[in-house]
């Protein structure tokens, strides 16, 4: 399938579910045509990233991240692997850490899937770019405002952990051991 028909697909309507458990209001028909395409899209990311197209791998990552599309656990280690690959290839500190507010933005939008396997996924790659952002602050020269950056990044990490360990207990609350 091609890139265009793939966005179009993606595009085309306005409930998106990225697993095939029935959790979108679209009929399993429509949910599962687009998370094929969807899965098309990033599987064209990735294709691009390993020819070192990154640029283009980015574009259609951005695509993807611009529908309201909630990923699967599959289709997020894609995006991962993408941003991975840019990552690698960055060669100053402000691309890095663009790079890496990017990628926390992509993972932090809605929808977003309630599994515990997204969670822990997203959970692993945000903390991984905050741990990035962290370590590339220290290493750049201090600016006038350093301690204010650090403290918008602390602000972000808090909420951003603040929201997984809330999707976390409520997604273990029913299985909880009686006293």
């Amino acid at each position: 399938m091609s890139l265009e028909a793939a966005l179009r697909m993606a595009a085309g309507s306005n409930s998106r579910n990225g697993n095939s458990n029935g959790n979108g209001s679209a009929s399993s028909d429509t949910s599962t045509e687009d998370s094929a395409a969807m899965s098309e899209l990033l599987k064209e990311a990735f294709t691009a990233t390993v020819v070192r197209d990154y640029e283009k791998a980015v574009n259609v990552i951005r695509s993807a991240i611009a529908t309201d599309y909630a990923f699967g656990v599959e289709d997020l280690e894609l995006m991962d692997h993408v941003y991975s690959c840019i990552l690698n290839t960055s060669h100053y500190d402000e691309t890095v850490i663009e790079v890496c507010w990017e990628w926390i933005d992509a993972l932090e939008r809605t929808p977003r899937l309630k599994d515990p396997r997204v969670i822990s996924s997203t959970q692993l790659s945000i903390y991984y770019a905050y741990h990035t952002i962290s370590r590339v602050q220290e290493r750049m020269p201090k600016r006038p405002n350093h301690l204010q950056i650090r403290a918008e990044t602390w602000k972000r990490v808090k909420k951003s952990f603040d929201y997984l360990w809330n999707c976390a207990v409520t997604m273990w609350k029913p299985h909880e051991v009686g006293e």
